[in-house]
């Protein structure tokens, strides 16, 4: 019996995921949270998921839709598909929130 590769395209991973990792404490004890400036990351974004807490801050800035058969709560950050009018040149957020 052969083995089977599972590879995980970039496709099947959640909105700017790219190499999660269960985190384990004696190799990831040392690191921690620090804030962004720079979200170049999210210049392709069109649309990024929210939970319900996040919704009374981001209506304020973005328009919210409901997306899917499970009508899950998106922000719009651009019209067209790989965009987002939130995110300039230089990878600052425009947007307050």
């Amino acid at each position: 019996m052969a083995d089977a590769k599972t590879e995980v395209t970039s496709d099947a991973m959640p909105l700017f995921y790219s190499r999660p990792e269960a985190l384990n404490p004696a190799r990831h004890g040392s690191l921690g949270l620090t804030a962004r400036s720079d979200f170049g990351f999210a210049r392709s974004a069109h649309a990024i998921p929210v939970v319900a807490s996040e919704m009374p801050a981001a209506m304020r800035s973005y328009p919210i839709v409901f997306i899917g058969p499970a009508k899950a709560p998106v922000i719009i950050t651009g019209v067209r598909q790989n965009e987002n009018l939130f995110v300039d040149a230089e990878g600052k957020w425009t947007a307050p929130h």
